[in-house]
């Protein structure tokens, strides 16, 4: 088992774009949304290894503040209003557009933090970057669809705490007694040289299991509208493209390449589940023209993710342009 797991860590852009065409074609073939409940837990096996990796002191602890508030700024104050202009660039159709702003106003995802740790990049402030995130985005979202399109809504804070703690406080906390229980059991030179090693791999299997369900839940709706999704994909491309390139800039100024891994997946991704949810509760009659370009998205934020996984190690190398900083954690 384990040498399938390795295989597919080794391999994750084949064998992310393997699953992605398994999804669409099994699901737009046969019903899959009994698989709809599956989503959750196997988000949350993508995240456990890494937080089994993890101390508690760590992620209390208050260090890097700086790229902390690095990514809240560039998540709340630059990426909404490039997602609103690329979304009244490309689009008359107002519905399109709020589909740009409700993506812009919610940044991170449940792959963040996974796509960090694939990436060797800086988990602990990784985890800090997404709870901040999240919940911030859920108080600012409402502003930014009135300031941008003069529409007032209201979201549930509650929900959004609810998501924060399945998606990355209960992972958290198995990680702890995890952690706990082999270092008791088998010992700390056991935990280092196999443990530590071999957990990581289980979260490249839910990554592609998560994949597979979300397309082939979205396939009919992908696969159905051919035309409509020509004329979204060039916006997406431009979105996320942007995006990638804004947070590589500045992590690639300000911060070595673990600071600036977290900094890139903490601020370039979007929580398109979130924002689906949000879309079908709250705007009820735009809600398929908000999930069809949630479904695009979706593609291309999964490939973006891991091809940005080999171009990182090319586009940011080890030390900042500006401070000639090496990461020494």
């Amino acid at each position: 088992m384990w040498n399938i797991l390795s295989f597919i860590k080794k391999n994750l852009i084949v064998s992310i774009m393997i699953s992605m065409v398994l999804g669409l074609v099994i699901g737009f073939y046969f019903n899959l949304s009994k698989l709809q409940s599956l989503i959750l837990p196997l988000t949350m096996l993508m995240i456990f290894p890494m937080m089994v990796n993890l101390k508690l002191k760590e992620i209390l602890e208050l260090k890097k503040f700086k790229l902390i508030l690095t990514a809240l700024i560039v998540n709340f104050t630059i990426l909404p209003f490039v997602s609103y202009f690329v979304g009244n660039l490309f689009f008359e159709n107002t519905n399109y557009i709020l589909a740009f702003v409700i993506m812009g106003s919610l940044p991170t995802s449940g792959m963040t933090i996974s796509w960090t740790g694939f990436a060797g990049g800086n988990v602990k402030d990784s985890v800090k970057i997404t709870i901040l995130s999240l919940f911030l985005g859920s108080i600012l979202m409402p502003l930014y669809i009135r300031i941008f399109l003069g529409t007032t809504v209201s979201i549930s804070i509650l929900n959004v705490l609810r998501q924060i703690s399945l998606v990355i406080l209960v992972p958290l906390i198995l990680g702890i007694i995890t952690r706990k229980f082999i270092i008791k059991t088998y010992g700390k030179e056991s935990f280092e040289k196999i443990w530590k090693r071999k957990l990581p791999l289980l979260s490249g299997f839910g990554l592609v299991l998560v994949i597979f369900i979300s397309m082939g839940l979205k396939a009919k709706n992908i696969i159905g509208n051919p035309m409509e999704i020509l004329n979204l994909i060039m916006p997406i491309i431009v979105l996320y493209f942007s995006s990638f390139t804004i947070s590589s800039v500045i992590g690639k100024l300000m911060f070595c390449r673990k600071d600036s891994l977290a900094l890139v997946y903490g601020t370039a991704l979007r929580n398109l589940s979130i924002a689906m949810g949000l879309s079908v509760a709250i705007f009820k009659d735009q809600a398929p023209s908000i999930i069809m370009v949630l479904s695009i998205a979706y593609i291309f934020q999964v490939q973006a993710s891991a091809w940005y996984l080999k171009l990182s190690k090319v586009i940011l190398k080890k030390g900042s342009l500006l401070t000639k900083k090496v990461c020494t954690e």
